[in-house]
């Protein structure tokens, strides 16, 4: 079994490319955002950051969920392409709130910050068990049968701005270091797509990419 991810920021065309590949055939991880979103009645982002703790809790509902829906595929024994992975989780968390990106994953080892302080378990496991599930999926991202695809911060023709996806390039680059500082910093092998390039052409480029790795010999 082999997967391809395919991360990055917001509007950089990932779940474009995600959908054609879903036309071509492959079978494919959606992103898990937009379900929680809907499930909660959450329209912008503005309703997460009113509060440290809401934005945490967010964040965590997308952590736990990406996991959970990795894993489900992992199961299933088959090929996939994945529309986002934990990194872009950990990424984002580091760049929404005042903790360190590594150390967030790592609660236990926080003196003071119980779970059920800072991070209520009521509804949700706590972070230390979901970064333990988050190893094994580390792990897995660094077998050759794993591929990153980097998008880098660009708006794209085409790709529609909405109150989840952040269009400043000021930010979106400094997400983007953030994502490129884990993969590097955890030893998983990435690619980045040449931002430069319009979305036809880059959509092109990732399909052929994935074509040549997801060959059945």
């Amino acid at each position: 079994m082999r997967a391809t991810y395919l991360s990055g920021t917001g509007a950089t065309g990932k779940t474009t490319i995600a959908q054609t590949l879903f036309l071509l055939g492959y079978s494919v991880m959606d992103e898990v955002v937009r379900d929680i979103a809907n499930t909660h009645k959450i329209k912008n982002l503005g309703q997460i950051r009113s509060s440290e703790l809401k934005t945490l809790n967010f964040q965590r509902m997308i952590f736990q969920d990406q996991i959970n829906t990795e894993f489900e595929h992992l199961e299933r024994g088959i090929d996939f392409i994945g529309d986002r992975c934990i990194i872009d989780n950990m990424a984002y968390t580091g760049y929404l709130l005042p903790f360190d990106t590594h150390q967030i994953y790592r609660v236990a080892k926080r003196p003071g910050e119980a779970q059920n302080t800072i991070m209520p378990s009521k509804d949700f496991p706590d972070w230390e068990s979901l970064y333990n599930r988050a190893v094994q999926l580390l792990a897995f991202y660094r077998s050759p049968d794993v591929q990153i695809i980097l998008m880098s911060p660009k708006p794209e023709d085409g790709t529609e701005i909405d109150g989840f996806r952040v269009d400043n390039f000021r930010t979106n680059n400094e997400i983007f270091s953030n994502m490129c500082d884990l993969f590097t910093s955890l030893d998983i092998r990435f690619s980045i797509i040449d931002p430069s390039i319009t979305i036809q052409e880059k959509t092109a480029k990732v399909v052929e990419i994935v074509k040549r790795f997801h060959r059945k010999d």
